[in-house]
């Protein structure tokens, strides 16, 4: 443990940062910071320890759905060429039957950021077919705010399409296809989605840290959540260990030693699009803002990583093979505390400084 980011850590717990956080750094695939800080929240918030789940939000997108196609990429498809009318009929006409699966990767497809299609929705049909397929067609069928490829928009909906497109063309389900094929055989047994349509339980090794108005062990993404609680913009639950056992896969995979990922496709995906409008995203990635970035000020170009919403961030520094992972729930008991916007980037570059990093 390094005690310059455990002591930061604790500082923030006890500035009301987040109630609680589990924080790994490794460096040439060695785990050289393991740390659990605060607790789970609440008057009975229970100590965060490594059976602490945590709703990691956007980390969605790069860690289960942009995963998922960069395992079937791995395997011969060519999914980032496809167009998304493939699939789905409401893109195969006008302006939209040129989108492909790599603009909404990178966030060029036109599609608006966010809409509140849950509103929409009776509260009684949350978590049914029905919902789900409702926030898909609103999804699908949403104007485009701008020609496809213009402006670089950062957009749930076209992830919540992605996950539709994925599922048609692989025939099984996103989560299903994640645990079979990639989660477990890399020893995942802590990331999952809570599927809210049926009887599933939690494991009893596992204790979700509540996300706002002290939701438990459901997805705070009120979209995610009427849809059943499984989408491409949201939904999945893990640990530190398991989002580094894949973060570690993928710098394997750069260095052409993954089962899964295959060097070719993980630099594609990592990359910027070329000729792209001007914005930091990759493919289904983020990379760092050249000043006020939420990784700090020491990553180096080619670096990687994404945000969560509720308070959780990854980073990878391929040329270090340098990670670092933070899970935490500021969303607990309120969306309002953003302090975690100034804790990121001071605590990225204390993870250079305390590794001696320059």
């Amino acid at each position: 443990m390094l005690k310059e980011l455990a002591d930061a850590a604790d500082e923030a717990v006890a500035g009301g940062v987040f109630p609680g956080a589990s924080v790994l750094v490794s460096l040439e695939g060695r785990v050289v910071h393991l740390a659990y800080h605060g607790t789970t929240g609440g008057a009975a918030g229970e100590p965060v320890s490594p059976s602490t789940v945590y709703d990691v939000a956007s980390l969605t997108k790069p860690l289960a759905m942009t995963a998922a196609l960069m395992t079937m990429e791995s395997r011969g498809a060519s999914p980032t060429s496809w167009s998304i009318g493939r699939h789905i009929a409401e893109f195969r006409a006008g302006d939209r039957g040129e989108i492909t699966v790599a603009q909404v990767l990178s966030h060029r497809s036109g599609l608006p950021a966010h809409r509140e299609y849950f509103a929409s929705i009776p509260i009684e049909l949350w978590a049914t077919r029905r919902a789900k397929e409702l926030v898909r067609r609103m999804a699908a069928g949403e104007p485009l705010e701008k020609p496809p490829g213009t402006e670089t928009i950062y957009s749930d909906l076209g992830f919540i399409v992605l996950e539709e497109l994925f599922e048609r063309e692989a025939g099984t389900r996103l989560d299903e296809f994640l645990s079979r094929e990639l989660y477990l055989p890399l020893g995942m047994i802590d990331s999952f989605f809570r599927d809210l349509s049926s009887s599933w339980r939690w494991p009893v090794r596992v204790k979700a840290a509540p996300v706002t108005d002290g939701l438990e062990g459901v997805v705070d993404d009120e979209n995610c959540r009427a849809m059943g609680g499984i989408s491409g913009h949201a939904g999945l639950f893990s640990t530190v260990l398991d989002l580094h056992a894949l973060t570690r896969e993928l710098l394997l995979g750069l260095e052409g030693k993954s089962r899964f990922f295959a060097s070719e496709v993980v630099k594609k995906y990592w990359a910027r699009p070329e000729g792209a409008p001007p914005g930091t995203r990759a493919h289904g990635w983020d990379t760092p803002f050249v000043t006020g970035s939420a990784a700090g000020t020491r990553f180096s170009g080619g670096s990687v990583g994404h945000l969560g919403f509720t308070g959780c961030s990854v980073w990878i520094d391929p040329s270090r093979k340098l990670v670092v992972i933070v899970l935490s729930n500021r969303v607990f008991p309120t969306r309002s505390n953003e302090k975690i916007k100034e804790f990121r980037p001071v605590f990225h570059d204390l993870v250079f400084d305390s590794l001696g990093i320059k």
